[in-house]
């Protein structure tokens, strides 16, 4: 048996106030532009069956056309889709700080929801919001399917600044494209804003000379942080309980021209 309850007992165990607090607002942001226009397509319509009818779908616009706009309004309108516009700078770009304006925007605009995602354009959602929350009740925080180890994909300094330990160092280094914070949890809430305010200090999230690459040795930015921030904190199940809640997809099933 898998090392959850099935579905049902799970429901039962809310009406039987075995679990505190049954999270019912939920916030999903992701980022766009024309070349991602197709895969944000089937990241969103992934959340259709998965997540409340209520949840507040994110679109961090910064290239997207009037038309590509127009089939986000009329085609997914199954959930409340709210739009925000910036084009980032260059540096915003190459330090992929790109992230941070939606976080900003969820900071300022949802804080009072019970829990905020962030998918990047090329994710699918897989577990439902039962599942989620499963996962929530365990740890406040969650990040996706860790590689290697930090060692090989965090810039040194990075690791030094956040004074990470050599254990945390030699762990896997934990992904970015699904992250997941329990908001009504003081801990998740208090990590996404730490999170965040260390986004914008670039001497931490890209180290002058760091390269981001697809191969070791490298430093992923925002990822690194995450992951180093994730291990010094104390959550470590993304690493010894992997879930597969979400994945990575290569082929586009959905489309709207």
């Amino acid at each position: 048996m898998s090392k959850y309850v099935e579905d049902q007992q799970y429901e039962d165990y809310f009406h039987n106030n075995k679990y505190n607090y049954q999270r019912k607002k939920w916030v999903v942001a992701t980022g766009t532009c024309n070349k991602y226009f197709y895969d944000t397509q089937q990241m969103i319509y992934s959340l259709r069956t998965l997540l409340p009818r209520d949840t507040v779908v994110i679109i961090y616009d910064n290239g997207l056309t009037e038309n590509q706009i127009n089939i986000f309004k009329t085609k997914f309108d199954f959930f409340n889709i709210v739009y925000f516009r910036h084009i980032p700078t260059r540096q915003e770009r190459a330090s992929y700080q790109v992230k941070s304006f939606a976080h900003e925007f969820v900071k300022k605009d949802y804080s009072d929801f019970d829990v905020y995602m962030w998918l990047d354009s090329k994710t699918t959602l897989k577990y439902n919001h039962i599942q989620l929350s499963r996962m929530l009740d365990a740890e406040a925080v969650w990040g996706y399917l860790p590689v290697d180890k930090e060692v090989d994909w965090t810039d040194p300094r990075t690791m030094n600044a956040l004074e990470l330990s050599e254990e945390d160092r030699q762990l896997g280094h934990i992904q970015s494209s699904a992250m997941m914070f329990d908001m009504h949890d003081p801990r998740g809430k208090s990590f996404f804003y730490e999170y965040l305010d260390l986004t914008w200090d670039i001497n931490i999230i890209a180290p002058q000379g760091s390269t981001k690459g697809f191969t070791t040795p490298s430093h992923r930015q925002d990822q690194s942080l995450l992951s180093c921030l994730m291990k010094k904190r104390g959550f470590h199940r993304t690493i010894t309980h992997f879930e597969p809640w979400a994945v990575n997809h290569n082929t586009i099933h959905l489309v709207f021209n």
